[in-house]
């Protein structure tokens, strides 16, 4: 039952803090460069500094949501995601029985919802849940290219076609959702032959599945190195916050986008990525240490990432599969400053983020997952020396 959580995210990429008094809003050393590029941030890092602080999960949940044994809707066996409603109560996706199931702040079952079916309110592949304005909770369905929204007693409401936006695309997959019920979307191009090389879109939607803009890109998705070989350049998108974020695995750069389309901020290491060939294809299959160069300079290889709905953008590093490290995240502020790096239980997967605390799901021993939300517990740098520069909050 091993549990994997589709999250972008994040792509939902990525998620913010303002500047007030909480810890993450203090100035933060880092060898970071700012400059202004005809109106858009950019933030270039040289490396990880030795001071940046630490955030990990308490060791003990101060909710836990789950059961070995039983009938009952906290018997979980394999969690598509979930949401955190503005009145605490969590509703995650339940993937083997394709239902929504609802608890309270305190853990206890609310109600369920969906089901295995074609039919109105039922799911075929539940993925991706996103709570819009009024606590109605809305789900994108895969099996069917549909979404479906319940209000919140998980009555089902309605249902709308998630259909691409013009032929040639697959249809778009929705990575987080704004304030104003804006969807932020995935879309991503089919493959027209074997050289071509796909791109992908960055979209915003109304909750009617309407496109509201042109979509912003295109992106490159996939680099074609030689017949047969290819390379990924864009880890994909999230959305949070008060916007989007465009994560790329080959420049180890993400591009922050407001929600009225308008670039403000890119956050990048300060060197050219290395380049793509056969050989480092060939190396990656291999399991090579390819990626010890770019970790040397600023370990921003993006395998995933989050938006929070304080700004904070969470990038998840991608690791070589013979690297048995549990993947390290980043945390950037809203304003491309480096906050921290964060590190959770090898079997923890994330759901949701909030200022201080997480909700995910862990395994135990038996892999028989359960839903947690945990403090994150910050631990401060040691005191700076005069080796850094400090950026304002």
């Amino acid at each position: 039952m091993k549990i994997r959580f589709a999250v972008l995210a994040a792509l939902g990429l990525l998620l913010g803090v303002g500047c007030d008094n909480a810890p993450d809003a203090e100035p933060v050393v880092h060898p970071g460069h700012l400059r202004d590029s005809a109106g858009v941030r950019v933030v270039e890092h040289d490396s990880i500094p030795s001071v940046l602080p630490t955030w990990t999960l308490s060791e003990t949940p101060d909710l836990r949501i789950g059961s070995i044994e039983g009938e009952g809707p906290d018997v979980l066996g394999s969690v598509g995601g979930g949401v955190v409603r503005s009145d605490g109560v969590i509703v995650v996706g339940e993937l083997q029985t394709q239902e929504l199931r609802a608890f309270s702040p305190e853990g206890e079952p609310l109600w369920v919802a969906g089901g295995p079916g074609q039919g109105p309110g039922e799911l075929v592949a539940l993925q991706g849940l996103f709570v819009l304005p009024g606590d109605s909770v809305l789900v994108q369905d895969w099996g069917q290219d549909r979404a479906s929204v319940f209000d919140p007693s998980g009555a089902f409401v309605r249902s709308f076609w998630v259909s691409p936006h013009e032929p040639g695309y697959f249809p778009p997959r929705f990575r987080g959702l704004l304030p104003d019920g804006t969807l932020v979307a995935e879309v991503q191009e089919r493959q027209r032959g074997p050289e071509h090389e796909p791109h992908l879109l960055l979209a915003y939607y109304d909750t009617d599945g309407r496109l509201k803009e042109e979509p912003l890109g295109p992106f490159p998705f996939i680099r074609k190195v030689e017949p047969g070989l290819a390379s990924r350049r864009v880890s994909g998108v999230a959305g949070g916050g008060t916007g989007a974020a465009v994560l790329s695995y080959e420049r180890l750069e993400v591009r922050r986008y407001e929600a009225d389309g308008t670039l403000s901020m890119i956050v990048r290491a300060a060197r050219e990525p290395a380049p793509v060939d056969a050989k480092r294809l060939v190396d990656e299959a291999n399991y090579a240490p390819l990626f010890a160069e770019a970790y040397a300079a600023f370990p921003l290889v993006a395998g995933a990432g989050l938006v929070d709905s304080h700004d904070r953008t969470w990038v998840r590093e991608s690791i070589p599969a013979y690297d048995e490290r549990t993947p390290v995240w980043w945390v950037f502020g809203p304003d491309g400053k480096l906050l921290a790096r964060a590190t959770f239980p090898e079997q923890f997967s994330v759901i949701h983020i909030e200022r201080d605390h997480i909700v995910g799901v862990n395994l135990d021993e038996w892999e028989v997952p359960y839903l947690e939300r945990r403090v994150i517990v910050r631990t401060p740098p040691p005191d700076v020396g005069s080796g850094g520069i400090i950026y304002g909050g």
